[in-house]
């Protein structure tokens, strides 16, 4: 019987053995693009990135070794023989022998703005993950009819994930943040509950949260929790949301 660290040391010593998968009825031409981030700094460094073609699917698949400082693709229709392993690249990169530091990201880009397709791996259980104490905050922006959630934070926060009790689903979720880096969702509304009542029930109820505060939840008493501050208001622009938290933990 293999533990996640049996398979996270079968993991480090293993090729950097990457592919990419079409299943489209038609050809594939776009850009790759695998690197890895640190937890503590939101800096990436690079392993593999390049354009890359397949044909139509189902199921062509091409191989290559994400190793560091490697310019381009070279696709090969079988799995190629020698890949440097996972622990040279996070050697490399800086990143700790056991991945505590780091996560993966990997990205399938038809040009430079059109995202096929976007991933974050870790390299190591949550519970051994060297995550920063993030400030995530949100706000709600009205444009041209539509509703956008503007999500940000002052550190890396993974797995950040947005609810609320209006009916309908966001256009992403459970994503990864950067610092510094805002990241705009729509809120897609079921068509039965469309209406000026959806917006006031998203603003009222959006909740945010993030792995970090549910591996090592802050101290904070149940009045704070029940009776979160006042949002402040900045002039011109909604307020923005302070993140609601339960008393009784993570749902």
């Amino acid at each position: 019987r293999l533990g996640f660290d049996d398979l996270q040391d079968d993991f480090a010593g293993g090729p950097a053995l990457c592919y990419l998968r079409n299943d489209a009825p038609r050809p594939f031409q776009g850009r790759v693009e695998v690197a890895l981030v640190h937890l503590r700094t939101g800096a990436s460094r690079t392993l593999a990135a390049g354009m890359a073609e397949l044909p139509a699917g189902g199921g062509s698949i091409g191989w290559f070794c994400a190793s560091n400082n490697q310019s381009g693709l070279d696709l090969m229709r079988t799995a190629p023989r020698a890949c440097p392993s996972f622990a040279d690249a996070l050697n490399a990169s800086g990143c700790a022998a056991r991945g505590g530091d780091c996560v993966m990201t990997v990205r399938v880009l038809r040009d430079e703005s059109a995202v096929l397709s976007s991933n974050t791996l870790l390299l190591a259980p949550p519970k051994n993950l060297s995550l920063p104490s993030a400030k995530v905050s949100a706000r709600l922006l009205g444009a041209f009819g539509r509703m956008v959630v503007e999500v940000s934070s002052d550190a890396v926060a993974l797995f950040v994930w947005l609810s609320t009790l209006a009916q309908g689903r966001f256009s992403d979720n459970c994503f990864m943040l950067l610092p510094g880096r805002p990241v705009q969702v729509e809120f897609l509304p079921v068509p039965e509950a469309a209406g000026p009542s959806t917006g006031d029930e998203l603003r009222r109820s959006l909740r945010v949260e993030h792995l970090a505060e549910h591996l090592h939840p802050p101290p904070a008493s149940a009045a704070e929790h029940l009776h979160p501050p006042a949002a402040p208001t900045v002039a011109g622009t909604p307020p923005v949301l302070p993140l609601p938290r339960r008393p009784d933990g993570p749902a």
